[in-house]
């Protein structure tokens, strides 16, 4: 799943495929005078803060380009719903409640850039790059990289059967383990 995919009408955009209707997509209103101009924008991550800035672009009127790099091929998590998918209350589809990437990527007309870790962004030159040197060019940026769970520096903290959920393959490791006959746990 690792590659660029472009969303909305066959990699060409909501407003079609001339070059003419191509540069008014990426036209929108900005600033207070409602001045036009054009913009591009990256986001960093594509969880629950990435879907939803992507979102609230599109439901405000953002016609440009929004281009998303995650290092992963899921869909975004709803956190919470994880720990009901390592208990068995909910499926694995019920924790990505927004959809696939892809079909995220339809429905927000977004160019995906998944399985792709950004290794650095350059605030002058204004880019993000991966750590193979591609880059791409943005106007606005928004890092929206998650969390990751704290473990505190505690004695057995890293010994198998420790475990933090906060993603599916937390919540599975978890399921797998109490379907080998678990039958007590220390949930903290």
């Amino acid at each position: 799943a690792r590659g660029t995919e472009r969303g909305g009408t066959g990699g060409q955009g909501r407003a079609g495929s001339t070059a003419g209707l191509r540069a008014a997509e990426n036209k929108i209103l900005g600033g207070r005078g409602g001045h036009l101009k054009t913009e591009r924008n990256a986001i960093v991550g594509c969880g629950c803060a990435g879907y939803h800035g992507a979102k609230a672009l599109r439901e405000n009127g953002y016609t440009g380009e929004i281009h998303v790099c995650t290092d992963t091929a899921e869909g975004p998590e709803n956190p919470m719903r994880t720990a009901y998918y390592a208990g068995g209350k909910v499926t694995g589809e019920a924790a990505l409640p927004f959809g696939s990437l892809a079909d995220i990527a339809r429905e927000l007309d977004l160019t995906l850039h998944a399985g792709e870790r950004v290794g650095s962004v350059d605030v002058k030159a204004k880019t993000v790059a991966a750590p193979d040197g591609k880059s791409e060019a943005y106007d606005k940026l928004l890092i929206a990289t998650g969390a990751s769970p704290f473990v505190p520096p505690t004695k057995g903290a890293g010994e198998a059967g420790v475990f933090t959920v906060r993603t599916l393959k937390d919540a599975q490791r978890i399921r797998e383990r109490t379907d080998q006959g678990i039958t007590s746990a220390m949930v903290v």
